[in-house]
């Protein structure tokens, strides 16, 4: 009897990055024990780490080995082969999501998108929770600011965190010129506006006043006037510092009874016992 005589095949591993799973990839088949000029190799068979988390230097088994050729015949070989290689961790990137809001109101729910999850995964992988921050509060002036995540890591994920941005925008403010009423040919009265928009928030400790938020001086005079037409109201030079935006001015008409109209009448019309009377357009 001539028996098959038994060699040994051994394997080597491709290292990888962190994919969700255990699969490995064979990248070299090789014999040892091989007589003369033989024609005969290791081959077929699949690999896997021996589990799927991050490492270096892990066990890869390879199973389902065998031989080919014209003299495999002739031999025996082990159907499973030991080696190893690495995993290494896959980029995870965490991005801040960018929001808006008005100025003197609370910031927003902030929220952050992921990308880089391997298979099925989610952010139940990661140890830690997120957290999302920004130095803006409430008072705080119009403009950008940044929006900063952390908190969390993994050791089977790269973590990379990007910065977003909270926008903080003017609020709206209305000045409008009040209404005035007078008798012809006295002194015009005060002129007065009202103003809307200014924020009360005692609770997040922002409340405005025409004081702290106007810089300048509002030019409160009154146009021609046109019996039973509308007065015009001159806009003037007031200016909304920082945190909001100036709405236009709003005409009011300055009424004057169209009786007070009515001119004295003169010594000639006393003696006539008539009354004259000019309007003016």
């Amino acid at each position: 009897d001539i028996t098959a005589k038994a060699i040994t095949g051994s394997i080597t591993a491709a290292n990888k990055v962190y994919d969700a799973n255990a699969s490995a990839t064979i990248l070299s088949r090789t014999l040892t024990g091989v007589l003369g000029a033989d024609v005969v190799s290791y081959s077929g068979g699949a690999a896997s780490f021996s589990d799927r988390n991050v490492a270096a230097g892990k066990t890869v088994t390879g199973t389902g080995l065998s031989l080919l050729g014209t003299d495999a015949g002739n031999y025996t070989v082990n159907g499973t082969a030991l080696t190893t290689a690495d995993i290494a961790r896959a980029p995870l990137s965490i991005a801040a999501n960018s929001a808006t809001r008005l100025y003197g109101a609370a910031n927003p729910a902030f929220s952050a998108n992921y990308s880089g999850f391997q298979g099925a995964e989610t952010t139940a992988a990661l140890t830690g929770t997120l957290a999302l921050a920004t130095p803006a509060v409430a008072g705080s002036s119009t403009g950008h600011y940044v929006i900063t995540p952390s908190g969390q890591s993994s050791t089977n994920y790269a973590i990379s965190y990007v910065g977003g941005t909270l926008n903080v925008t003017p609020v709206p403010l209305l000045v409008s010129a009040q209404a005035r009423s007078k008798v012809y040919g006295t002194s015009d009265p005060a002129l007065t506006y009202g103003v809307t928009g200014l924020v009360n928030n005692p609770a997040l400790g922002v409340v405005d006043t025409t004081a702290t938020v106007f810089s300048g001086a509002l030019s409160r005079a009154r146009g021609a006037t046109v019996l039973g037409g509308p007065s015009a109201v001159t806009p003037g030079t007031l200016v909304a510092d920082g945190p909001h935006t100036m709405g236009g001015l709003t005409g009011n008409p300055l009424a004057i009874p169209p009786d007070a109209l009515a001119e004295p009448p003169t010594r000639q019309d006393r003696r006539s016992g008539t009354r004259r009377t000019r309007r003016h357009l």
